[in-house]
């Protein structure tokens, strides 16, 4: 019912407004499809990047391509032709849709997908794109080969970058295969387009192997997620044909595509899923072309963060496929019972049964936090672990806790023995079924996200990013963040979060002689906590970026981002200041705030004035305790309006709490941007 509401609103507001903001908007851009998906170490290529999305299909004065992680630059090349711009109307930049950067990538660069913004000059860093990082020759889709007859050859082994593009586009591949050669076909597209801002339809694509015959051999839809991979062994040298096509004719030109054409190692499953961090282990694999080998080294280094990273190993001599593996602080078993901690056990589900069951004891008063990874790490089993005491009672239980992978905290109400019961509830089956287990002592902790994950910034001006946390296991003080990695003139307020609050507001500012200029930012968060012996503790956490998402129906959805952007841009649309930069309030006062905005000349739209982020639903909420607002919008062309800040009866008293006033700049039915000016609250006893 909700959701239909959202739908007829966001309808209604479309036959209203229409989605094409106005031209004197400034939007971040956004990022579509990325061609060729892939490019391989050691090499330079040319890539093309795409904008697309509701608001936001400008890359016009795109000067620098960010990347996460080490091993990957990019130069910017200059649009094909001049950008010419009217002299009596600067602000209005002719649109590029496509920009093309020259991408070197280091020999011992990281494979696999890593993530990259775009920086511009008038709308600062893009959403995210995504590029892939192998160690095997890319190729791009030759047009036309619709057909079986004009089928591109290629060569064994490669990937090939292509793109599903229109309604009824099949795209056809042949190569040559070798008697009793086995080869591993497998398509990166679905995966892809998790983090394109605005793709209201993804594709699901169908890969099907055929012989000089026509003869099908094999086919797959959904093996990684929605994307296919399978393998096949061939009993006879000869041309073989692959067919690749979205499973309901459909498609899309952000659709792209990156098949895999491998006639190496490829590991579908290694035992244990998770390491210790500083160990080195010998894995059992499970997969494709493994040429019978069963096992791999792999050392883990020491400074290895906890967490899932991905890792190519070494099999007959020659490197895998990356895999997912995760990697923790924690001693790591590959058998227990009874199950001891603080620790972790991994296992595997059989495909005799689909539940496994460990013994444990536990001590009165006693608090244990359990966790199982498994589609974190590739596995294919959608867990629920529950935890049955001595009378075969279940005492606690959880399905879908990190994604699709449980976890819970336990009090223990008397000493007695106990077991924990993981059970796979998809049915699935196959070969990646292995998990990993972890018991351990719940001791006080949080986690941390920053929403969003990008800032434009003009010089002179102020914006403002959220930190937002979660406490658990009984925590309850509060947690400091610093913004680190900011363009030279770019300062960011610190931020503590009170013990009654889960939000802080970063205020970026920009001094008036900033330089055009982009990073990629970091948010560490760090509380000092108290343990069970009473002494205390530091606890530090990278904060989790946040991407915007542009659901089907109108709605903003959210997804983990790698990487936080922030670029000081030409002028912004406007900027905001106020009457009451400080403000203190009693219980029962409320106190109004006059807000003057100074547009840029071509800016003339109306201004949502807020302290909080919210599209049908609060998303950031910067507020204390008791306290609440009167929001206004300033109406077209005009530069004031007013905010009132009210304290109810109860308000806990609080003390120099940096607020952000803010003037949103509509992008389109869902995204913002937005400029602030900061307001100290201090709320009085009563």
């Amino acid at each position: 019912m909700k959701r239909t509401l959202y739908f007829c609103l966001f309808c209604f507001c479309f036959a209203l407004f229409g989605r094409v903001p106005s031209e004197a908007q400034t939007s971040f851009p956004m990022l579509g499809a990325t061609s060729p998906v892939g490019i391989k170490r050691g090499t330079t290529g040319i890539v093309t990047v795409n904008a697309t999305g509701n608001g936001g299909a400008s890359l016009t004065g795109a000067y620098r391509a960010l990347f996460a992680g080490k091993g990957v630059t990019a130069e910017v090349l200059p649009p094909e032709k001049p950008i010419v711009i009217d002299p009596k109307k600067p602000w209005e930049l002719p649109v590029i849709s496509s920009i093309k950067l020259k991408v070197t990538v280091s020999p011992d660069a990281e494979m696999g997908l890593r993530e990259f913004r775009i920086a511009t000059a008038r709308a600062g860093v893009s959403t995210p794109g995504q590029l892939f990082i192998s160690d095997e020759d890319e190729l791009t889709e030759v047009e036309p080969n619709d057909t079986s007859e004009k089928a591109q050859s290629l060569p064994v082994p490669c990937a090939v970058s292509g793109r599903i593009e229109k309604n009824e586009d099949v795209d056809f591949y042949t190569f040559k295969a070798e008697a009793g050669q086995e080869i591993v076909f497998s398509v990166l597209c679905a995966r892809l387009q998790d983090k394109v801002h605005d793709l209201q339809e993804h594709c699901d694509p169908l890969l099907v192997l055929r012989d000089e015959n026509g003869v099908e051999l094999g086919r797959n839809d959904d093996f990684y997620r929605a994307d296919p991979a399978f393998s096949h062994k061939f009993e006879k040298a000869g041309q073989y044909t692959l067919q690749l096509r979205d499973v309901n004719y459909k498609g899309n030109t952000a659709w792209v595509y990156r098949l895999s054409v491998w006639n190496r190692p490829w590991v579908l499953a290694a035992s244990p899923g998770a390491i210790k961090a500083g160990s080195s282990n010998d894995l059992t694999l499970s997969g494709w072309n493994l040429g019978g080998a069963k096992t791999a080294k792999l050392t883990v280094p020491s400074d290895t963060l906890p967490g899932v990273h991905l890792f190519s190993l070494t099999v007959n001599g020659v490197s895998t496929n990356p895999i997912p593996l995760f990697i923790s602080d924690a001693t790591i078993l590959q058998t227990a019972s009874p199950m001891s901690f603080p620790g972790g056990v991994c296992l595997r589900q059989t495909g005799e049964t689909r539940e496994n069951r460990l013994a444990l004891r536990m001590k009165k008063g006693e608090v244990l936090s359990f966790e199982v990874v498994a589609q974190r790490i590739g596995s294919t089993i959608d867990a629920e672990l529950r935890l049955k005491n001595a009378k075969g009672e279940i005492v606690a239980s959880a399905d879908d806790t990190f994604g699709k992978d449980p976890g819970f905290n336990f009090t223990c109400p008397e000493e007695q023995d106990y077991s924990l019961e993981v059970r796979d509830i998809s049915g699935v089956g196959g070969e990646r079924r292995e998990y990993a287990l972890f018991a351990q002592s719940s001791r006080p902790d949080f986690t941390v996200r920053c929403d969003p994950n990008r800032a434009l910034i003009a010089p002179g001006n102020r914006t403002c990013l959220f930190v937002q946390i979660e406490r658990k296991n009984g925590f309850d003080g509060e947690v400091t963040a610093q913004l680190d990695g900011l363009p030279p003139g770019v300062t960011a307020s610190p931020v503590t979060i009170p013990a009654n609050m889960t939000t802080g507001t970063f205020i970026l500012t920009a001094e008036a002689g900033a330089k055009i200029e982009a990073t990629l930012a970091n948010v560490m968060a760090n509380a000092t906590i108290k343990g069970s012996d009473g002494k205390p503790f530091t606890v530090s956490h990278r904060a989790t970026p946040i991407e915007e998402i542009y659901m089907p129906g109108g709605g903003r959805g959210r997804w983990e981002a790698d990487t936080l952007a922030v670029g000081v841009t030409e002028p912004n649309d406007l900027s905001v200041s106020v009457d009451k930069p400080t403000v203190s309030l009693k219980p029962g006062e409320e106190v109004k705030i006059e807000v003057t905005i100074v547009r840029r000349e071509d800016f003339k739209k109306a201004v949502p004035l807020d302290v909080r982020v919210q599209h049908f639903e609060v998303f950031c909420n910067p507020l204390p305790p008791g306290i609440s607002i009167v929001e206004t919008t300033i109406p077209e062309g005009q530069n004031k309006g007013t905010i009132t800040l009210k304290a109810d009866a109860n308000a806990a008293p609080i003390k120099n709490l940096v607020l952000p006033i803010m003037g949103f700049v509509s992008i389109n039915f869902v995204m913002k941007t937005w400029f602030v000016a900061p307001v100290t609250l201090t709320v009085e006893k009563k």
